[in-house]
């Protein structure tokens, strides 16, 4: 992969929902998860960091999350050896008394808030480059997408999709209008 190429957070979640999969977190698979290896340092840094760098994001996130986490990607003792994220799920779920559907439900919601510690780079071990001021009760722009419909040299439309990352729990929504 072309390490010039470049990344965006619907990438980053791709590729966390991808090595989840099969084996999980190996140093085989960690070379087709492009822009997971660019937020953890970059194609260049020896697997071993990814790794501890990664384990350092998961076990910044609330607890029961980084449980969750490493079982799920095969990180944990004791899960590494099952090369099937389904017995990893069933292993895990009967540790906690939950079905693996459970499981998997909550794997999502913990999986997006590892996206956000590893694109705003608040944990131990993060790379320096990654990092950005923190701010509570903020949001991040992640991308914009605008569309413009032009037909026979006149404008017809234009749209515009913003992308936000929410710094800040309990909030219902944000709204955003412009005219």
């Amino acid at each position: 992969m072309n390490e010039a190429r470049r990344h965006n957070a619907a990438d980053l979640t791709d590729d966390l929902l991808f090595m989840r999969k099969g084996s999980g977190f190996t140093a085989t698979r960690i070379v087709d998860a492009g822009t997971l290896r660019h937020v953890l340092g970059g194609g260049d840094e020896p697997f071993d960091n990814l790794r501890d760098r990664f384990i350092s994001a998961i076990q910044s996130l609330r607890d029961p999350e980084p449980d969750l986490l490493l079982a799920a990607y095969g990180l944990a003792p004791g899960y590494g050896d099952l090369p099937m994220l389904r017995q990893r799920r069933e292993r895990y779920g009967h540790t906690i008394d939950r079905k693996v559907d459970t499981v998997a439900d909550r794997e999502d919601a913990a999986i997006e808030h590892l996206r956000v510690q590893l694109l705003t780079g608040w944990y131990t071990q993060s790379p320096v480059s990654a990092r950005i001021p923190e701010m509570h009760n903020g949001i991040i722009q992640e991308s914009v997408h605008v569309s413009t419909l032009v037909v026979d040299r006149k404008w017809q439309q234009t749209r515009e999709h913003y992308r936000f990352m929410a710094l800040f729990d309990e909030a219902d929504y944000i709204a955003i209008s412009s005219s």
